[in-house]
């Protein structure tokens, strides 16, 4: 039974994981953009 739990759980993680990756993604490129950005005004 215990077997049972930890697939589950593992079921639940990469489906969070997977709802999470788009953020991480978007966070990424708002990241570079604004550092772009900031380089740029620097200049």
């Amino acid at each position: 039974m215990p077997k049972r739990g930890t697939q589950q759980d593992l079921r639940n993680f990469e489906a969070m994981s997977l709802r999470l990756e788009p953020f991480g993604v978007v966070n990424a490129e708002l990241l570079f953009s604004n550092m772009k950005i900031g380089s740029r005004a620097r200049n």
